[in-house]
């Protein structure tokens, strides 16, 4: 398949720490680490939302991103559910740090979700340390939002991004996928692949030293409207 869906049971197949092995032994080859997907996405889980991700955004935007980088587009998706206090899965935390750009799905709910928001805040300090990191020049974006609903009640810090409006093929439908809207939701997603190609294509060398976030860590607002200061990480 030229995309990749995965959910906890898929990679703990894998295993954290058996990729944790092999990177050590790789390095003990000289092989040097590398990235493992182009693309994680990130949303508020176990809702319609996956379930429009699955059956509607991945394949679309698996196809067109594969013709624009060349080879098989890498997409890491998860759709299990995880549990409120839970601990972060280390497996996802590996996908995250192998990942080269992140693609959040907005929700109003997703701005309640720890889990979401320490993935989201996570690329967001690897953008600020590339940033003050003499030798990467220009300034990576690693972060490309796509808005499923609710834009107008989003935090300052996400509506000062740009984003990708798609609340208007946000249906999950069998009829959706065979209507005509969904041929411009397709030309939609085609033109936002050429973007994000180019981006992958362009991402900054992979560091094992990547910021890993932690959802303990991570401070949810509770009045988008009167309290827009950012979640700390």
């Amino acid at each position: 398949a030229a995309f990749v869906v995965c959910d906890l049971s898929d990679i703990r197949a894998l295993g954290a720490e058996v990729a944790t092995v092999n990177v050590e032994t790789d390095k003990g080859k000289g092989i040097k680490e590398d990235y493992e997907y182009d693309i994680f996405i990130s949303s508020r889980r176990g809702s319609i939302i996956s379930t429009w991700i699955r059956d509607s955004l991945l394949p679309v935007l698996s196809n067109w991103l594969s013709e624009e980088i060349g080879r098989p587009a890498r997409i890491f998706f998860d759709e299990s559910e995880l549990s409120a206090g839970g601990r972060y899965p280390e497996a996802l935390a590996y996908a995250l740090g192998k990942s080269r750009l992140l693609l959040p799905v907005f929700s109003s709910s997703y701005f309640r979700s720890q889990w979401s928001l320490s993935e989201y805040h996570t690329f967001q300090k690897r953008e600020e340390e590339l940033a003050k990191s003499e030798r990467e020049v220009p300034y990576h974006n690693l972060i490309f939002p796509v808005v499923f609903s609710n834009g107008a009640h989003f935090p300052e810090y996400a509506r000062a991004r740009q984003w990708l409006d798609l609340k208007r093929f946000a249906a999950t439908a069998k009829a959706f996928r065979e209507s005509k809207r969904f041929l411009e939701f397709e030309e939609t997603i085609r033109e936002f692949s050429s973007q994000l190609g180019k981006e992958v294509n362009n991402a900054p060398e992979y560091s094992p030293d990547w910021p890993r976030g932690s959802p303990s860590e991570v401070h949810i607002e509770t009045d988008f409207d009167n309290d827009l200061s950012r979640p700390i990480l």
